[in-house]
């Protein structure tokens, strides 16, 4: 089968629903089938990554959501003869998703987290956040009046293939603290973080993951070397780190699911309004919490709050197994299920 994916990056949005999508692709070409990528606007770490693998890239010559895109993308993806057109990205509303189902042809599998878009316009949606059943999302009422498939909840988050092969350490032999602020780190939370982790006196081992978009990542690597830290850029996957790491400082984004799966206990920073549903949903699941990044003591309260946790092994077990029952990590094969079986 043939599966295009249209979806966008840049330093403002993030690399986000870039990875999940490419999380998805990984799988489909697993078993066999033909990938494409189609883009208006795109991070060249980002597209590196998928320029290392046998999937084709197409630029849009139009501005990303809009007409002339949809109508775009709908030409390509006739011309491609594929059989699903896999849709992600906050930017893409209710109207360009009517000209794009219409224009195109195919089937159109939306994957959303908020359903505050308008009409679906979609034969299928997927939304694997934990609040995803609260949405009240309409079965009808895509291009061709036909029935709209529900993919909801934690079972279908798509995670990188690496994460099934990993071995989890157990929490007495976990070591590092997690920091990382997404793919791009829109807010400029990384160097700010650390510089109050030192200033409070945390003489434990860090590691710091820059994402493939980080402008300053020379600078946390310059601050890294004076205060004893790990720093790492641009990893293929987090996996491997997460397998070690006790404690996480993140922005609660989509690395909010490889935590939760790996049993990494987390604060989490709110830089958008798109995230707050989530890390209020999570915190309530108790194995995080989550302060607002936007505000001026937030970090710092943050920051805290990971060191009061730090060696309280109890109340870091009691997380970790919070957060393990979450998610069972199969949900890009659930997916890829799905798509294979609606030939």
């Amino acid at each position: 089968m043939k599966f295009v994916f249209r979806v966008d990056a840049s330093i403002k949005m993030g690399g986000g629903h870039w990875l999940r999508c490419l999380a998805l692709a990984d799988t489909l070409l697993a078993k066999g089938h033909q990938v494409s990528f189609v883009y208006a606007e795109s991070i060249p770490a980002l597209l590196k990554r998928v320029e290392q693998r046998p999937i084709a890239l197409f630029e849009l010559s139009a501005s990303r959501a809009t007409e002339l895109d949809a109508r775009l993308t709908g030409e390509l993806v006739r011309r491609e003869s594929a059989d699903w057109l896999i849709l992600d990205g906050y930017h893409f509303d209710s109207s360009y998703r009517q000209v794009l189902s219409l224009s195109s042809g195919v089937r159109l599998l939306l994957i959303d987290d908020l359903n505050d878009s308008g009409p679906l316009y979609a034969d299928a949606v997927l939304n694997s956040t934990i609040y995803a059943e609260e949405l009240s999302y309409s079965v009808s009422g895509n291009a061709f009046d036909s029935p709209c498939d529900l993919l909801l909840g934690p079972k279908y988050v798509l995670l990188p293939q690496a994460y099934y092969r990993v071995s989890v350490s157990g929490m007495a032999q976990r070591r590092y603290l997690f920091v990382n602020f997404g793919a791009t780190d829109a807010a400029g939370l990384t160097l700010s973080a650390l510089k109050i982790l030192n200033e409070l006196g945390f003489r434990r081992d860090v590691c710091v993951v820059t994402g493939p978009a980080m402008k300053q990542h020379l600078d946390v690597s310059s601050l890294c070397r004076r205060y004893g830290y790990t720093h790492l850029h641009d990893l293929p996957d987090l996996s491997n780190v997460l397998a070690q790491s006790r404690l996480a400082l993140t922005a609660a984004g989509s690395t909010l699911h490889e935590l939760a799966f790996m049993g990494v206990p987390a604060v989490f920073l709110v830089v958008s309004d798109n995230q707050l549903r989530s890390a209020r949903c999570h915190q309530a699941r108790g194995w995080c919490n989550w302060y607002d990044g936007r505000d001026a003591g937030g970090l710092r309260r943050a920051v805290t709050e990971i060191i009061n946790w730090w060696n309280d092994e109890d109340e870091l077990y009691k997380r970790a197994t919070q957060a393990c029952s979450l998610i069972d990590g199969h949900g890009a094969e659930r997916v890829a299920e799905y798509l294979q079986q609606s030939r």
